[in-house]
């Protein structure tokens, strides 16, 4: 049910234990808990070079101990590390443990999640993908 995720195996599956409890009581009103991650847009725009593309850079804070929930992106995505360490855990391929100052590429469409050990990370994320579509896709 859960990807393997190496030593932090157990924190993975009581993370995302704790947040489908909320989700199934009602408590949470969106899919990240406000205060275990930050997302802000700052740029989304059109590229001139490709019609019905777009860029979209956001930063992005995660908590400690946290997992984002799987997902993918309808685009690919860039993610420079500024702070702290996460590791990246992509479907049918080897976990990545990114630290600050490092970057990575998810390819397009690539199931994938972020998560945190006993520190928070924050990082710039650059998405290139089809205009007009969601900025990310959940997966069960």
């Amino acid at each position: 049910m859960f990807p393997t995720l190496k030593k932090r195996d157990r924190n993975y599956e009581k993370i995302h234990h704790r947040r489908e409890l909320r989700l199934s009581l009602g408590i949470a009103g969106s899919v990240f808990a406000a205060d275990a991650v930050k997302i802000e847009n700052r740029l989304r725009s059109e590229l001139q070079v490709a019609e019905g593309v777009e860029v979209i850079v956001s930063v992005v804070e995660l908590g400690p101990d946290f997992a984002l929930p799987k997902h993918y992106h309808p685009g690919e995505e860039f993610v420079y590390v500024l702070e702290g360490s996460a590791i990246v855990w992509q479907q049918g391929k080897p976990d990545v443990t990114l630290n600050a100052g490092e970057i990575y590429r998810i390819p397009l469409k690539q199931v994938h999640t972020a998560v945190t050990g006993n520190s928070s990370a924050k990082a710039i994320v650059f998405r290139v993908h089809e205009k007009g579509a969601p900025d990310r896709i959940p997966v069960e």
